[in-house]
């Protein structure tokens, strides 16, 4: 018979034991859909992890979501490289506020924004129904799922005054931080997936054909926005 108590997950555990909650399957799903291969696009069946797709997808949204927050005038470039184990997204944006954060009441708390965007689920900045209702990025959830579920995670912005510099290891179970003046603005985030984890090795070419097949429709939908991928 179970035993009849009541357990409390931390924030990590609970997304990586209930994954499908956060980011759909985590294992090799057979799926029919379009594509962009051979500089054309292509309609079959694939076989791929969507949550590897999604939280790409995810940290590619939040540099979207800068530029429409600027109007354009920043994170108007926004640069993506795929290799086969890791994935980089640089956008020329603001850069994250290198300020402590506060909590929804105001109340300031002990950990930078930064750190918060990166680490915590349900921290974001687009929780103004009223003025985020065109941002793709609403949950607060992206860019720490993707921290959650990747061996290294390197979250690097400046804000034109201070650099920030975290990383991140083994599913968000460390984190080093460090610090100092710059008048750069910037917010690059490099990751390694939890490929084991997934059930894969590498992060092979369907996912590169899945991005660019993504991007061909953000360059028509955010023409002010140019975007740039490359396969390494």
């Amino acid at each position: 018979m179970k035993q009849n108590k009541v357990i409390q997950l931390s924030e990590i555990t609970h997304v990586l034991k209930r994954s499908a909650r956060y980011l759909g399957s985590t294992t090799l799903s057979k799926l029919q859909r379009y594509y962009f291969k051979d500089n054309q696009i292509v309609f079959g069946e694939i076989e791929y992890v969507p949550a590897l797709l999604k939280i790409i997808r995810e940290l590619i949204d939040n540099s979207i979501d800068e530029g429409i927050r600027t109007g354009f005038k920043f994170a108007n470039k926004i640069d993506i490289t795929i290799s086969k184990n890791t994935v980089t997204i640089l956008d020329n944006g603001r850069g994250i506020p290198v300020i402590y954060a506060e909590d929804e009441f105001g109340n300031e708390l002990k950990e930078l924004m930064p750190t918060m965007a990166w680490c915590s689920l349900r921290s974001g900045s687009n929780f103004d129904d009223l003025e985020d209702d065109e941002t793709a990025g609403q949950n607060g959830e992206g860019a720490s799922l993707c921290n959650a579920w990747s061996k290294e995670f390197i979250g690097e912005t400046c804000d034109g005054q201070t650099y920030y510099k975290i990383i991140c290891k083994d599913n968000l179970s460390s984190k080093d931080i460090s610090t100092k003046q710059s008048t750069k603005r910037f917010t690059k985030v490099s990751f390694s997936p939890d490929l084991e984890r997934m059930g894969i090795s590498e992060i092979s070419d369907i996912y590169m054909d899945l991005i660019e097949f993504d991007l061909l429709f953000l360059q028509e939908t955010f023409k002010e926005i140019k975007f740039t991928m490359k396969r390494v």
